[in-house]
């Protein structure tokens, strides 16, 4: 058994990431039941016992318009821990107000 463990940081500033969510899934056996993880305050994940192979990790949040998620594989060895860091794109707030709601609509006269 080994360890899969790393930090989520933000590709613009490199500030670590709280509360992403984090997933392992077996490459070779599909059939393998998913584990999941979130990072602390300091951006930091770990995923303990893991039984050697292939493994995908997928990070963030699903893409909107294309449905994915973010992955990277990882090979592990009997007994060995596996360092993955990550990084992910995280926007800038907006200062644009958004309008909420739709225009009113238009009476019709027939």
């Amino acid at each position: 058994m080994g360890t899969i463990s790393g930090t989520i940081r933000d590709s613009r500033n490199t500030t670590p990431l709280a509360n992403i969510p984090v997933t392992l899934q077996s490459a070779s056996q599909p059939s393998m039941e998913l584990r999941q993880a979130t990072t602390d305050a300091n951006g930091r994940y770990a995923f303990t016992d893991v039984p050697a192979g292939s493994y995908y990790l997928f990070w963030g949040h699903q893409n909107p318009r294309s449905g994915s998620r973010p992955q990277r594989t990882v090979d592990l060895a009997a007994g060995e821990s596996e360092q993955a860091d990550l990084q992910i794109y995280a926007p800038p707030p907006s200062n644009i107000p958004m309008p909420y709601g739709a225009p009113p609509a238009r009476r019709r006269t027939v």
